[in-house]
């Protein structure tokens, strides 16, 4: 193959280069609490009309957070969120809702946030956030301070 690109080099394939610079981090990490769902949508612009009053009601709390991505100009990538029980480390559930990034550099940064329900009993938990590359493979993780619920 290699002859027939030496003697025809129009007909070789381009390939973008590799960045020389391959990475991910999540910073910034901050929870706003005592927000319910419908605070969120209103805050988000986002209609409430298709969700029953009990699930606008429900309490909760916004992780906000900086991505920065290094590498993956074009791609999109995805920040997802995971709710922990602090003094067991057992993971309670997912976020519903996720973020997507397509970095328009080779190094690029943009902040956001997602809504996150209340573990629904007492206790002390904390988020997990993590990026995945455009093939969902982990970059980074980052971790919220640890939060109470006492009631």
């Amino acid at each position: 193959m290699t002859l027939v690109f030496t003697l025809f080099p129009d007909i070789k394939p381009e390939r973008d280069p590799l960045p020389a610079k391959m990475g991910a981090e999540l910073s910034n990490v901050s929870l706003d609490y005592g927000v319910t769902f419908a605070d969120y949508l209103r805050t988000k612009g986002l209609p409430a009309d298709r969700y029953k009053p009990t699930e606008l009601s429900y309490p909760g709390m916004i992780i906000h957070f900086t991505a920065k991505i290094s590498g993956f100009r074009g791609k999109t990538c995805q920040v997802l969120g995971t709710v922990y029980d602090a003094q067991t480390s057992s993971r309670l559930f997912d976020l519903t809702d996720a973020r997507n990034f397509t970095p328009d550099a080779d190094e690029d940064s943009a902040s956001s946030e997602l809504w996150v329900p209340s573990p629904g009993r007492k206790g002390s938990f904390f988020v997990r956030l993590q990026l995945y590359d455009p093939r969902g493979t982990p970059l980074t993780y980052a971790d919220s301070k640890v939060f109470y619920i006492n009631q």
